[in-house]
């Protein structure tokens, strides 16, 4: 009997740790429009004509990304729009993950007492480990983000680095459009130099 206890004592922990671990199946949310993964935010009530908060979206672009000239491709300060493209770097999560930049369009929309930034057209670009790209590459070598994400979505089982990578990608668009939205509010207040 004693035997018997001892037994099942020793062979306990071995037990415990053969046990399969549950598999995170959640998945990461992107929004998606039309098949493409599109960000999008409507900024309202906030109390100030369609050309003020044109000028703060320009402003909030110079502050935001280093050379604003280089992002803006177009702007028409009669219908309120802006249209750009933006990039930032990111660290791929995994074994060989690296340096990546992603790149994407950026469509700012105001009107009188409202603005919507709109972020869409996601493609990536691997780095080398200096933050440059690889020999041999030149810049028309992003891949569509999109189809990378809808990969991930077919899966069934999926490496854990995907989620984390698409985890990163989600916070860092989401931490644009929430500066946007600070931006804009607090450009828009009056600086009585």
């Amino acid at each position: 009997m004693k035997r018997s206890i001892l037994t099942i004592l020793v062979l306990l922990p071995f037990l415990a740790m053969s046990q399969k671990k549950q598999k995170d199946t959640a998945k990461v949310h992107m929004p998606i429009v039309n098949g493409v993964i599109t960000y999008e935010k409507i900024i309202d009530s906030l109390n100030k004509p369609k050309n003020e908060l044109f000028e703060a979206s320009l402003k909030w672009l110079a502050n935001t990304f280093e050379d604003s000239k280089e992002v803006i491709r177009v702007k028409n300060s009669e219908t309120g729009e802006i249209v750009g493209s933006g990039n930032f770097l990111y660290k791929a999560p995994g074994l060989l993950g690296g340096n990546e930049r992603m790149a994407f369009m950026i469509e700012i929309k105001t009107k009188d007492g409202k603005s919507r930034i709109r972020l869409y057209q996601l493609r990536y670009s691997i780095l080398g480990s200096s933050g440059y790209k690889t020999s041999g590459s030149g810049d028309s070598e992003y891949f569509p983000f999109d189809k990378k994400y809808l990969e991930y979505l077919s899966e069934k089982q999926y490496p854990t680095f995907n989620k984390k990578l698409f985890l990163i990608i989600d916070q860092k668009i989401n931490d644009i459009i929430t500066s946007y939205e600070l931006g804009v509010k607090s450009l828009t207040k009056r600086d009585d130099f």
